[in-house]
């Protein structure tokens, strides 16, 4: 046990004490616990960051659009092409990272589930020439009632 002199009243007590025992004037932090303190913070911060760019390119699961009929339901459709650009930029990765989709090339995959109407694997290339593929699936909207009405989903598609 070390011990300090008090830096308002100028007496000697514990270095393990919270405060002066004479005055109660707090115990200063030592420089390496201000520091550590300091570093855990931003490894904080660090490892937030990383977690959320790690899941920043799974787009919003559906999204609801209309202007699509039965006959574009297919991925060479230039509609349906439009509307998978305009899916991702609708989302939270491209509006937080001011990335937009123009242009999307695709090409049929298998349909990911019973509901889908058409699956499509799609490279989109991005403003900063930046390309990510994505698995679009189309489904019915299943509250569209008459309206022909689709919801598409993207999930990544990861690039070996």
């Amino acid at each position: 046990m070390a011990l300090i002199k008090c830096d308002e009243c100028g007496k000697e007590y514990s270095s393990q004490s919270e405060k002066c025992v004479n005055c109660g004037a707090p115990t200063p932090e030592d420089d390496l616990s201000y520091w550590l303190k300091i570093f855990q913070v931003l490894l904080g911060i660090i490892a937030t960051i990383y977690i959320l760019k790690a899941c920043a390119p799974i787009i919003k699961p559906y999204i609801h659009f209309d202007g699509i009929s039965e006959s574009d339901l297919n991925c060479s459709s230039a509609n349906l092409n439009d509307q998978m650009k305009s899916t991702f930029n609708g989302s939270q990765y491209a509006l937080s990272n001011n990335l937009k989709a123009i242009l999307a090339e695709s090409q049929d995959a298998p349909k990911s589930s019973d509901t889908s109407l058409v699956t499509c694997q799609t490279k989109l290339t991005l403003n900063n020439q930046q390309t990510m593929t994505y698995l679009f699936d189309v489904t019915k909207n299943p509250s569209g009632g008459e309206d022909a009405t689709y919801l598409i989903s993207a999930t990544p598609v990861d690039s070996q």
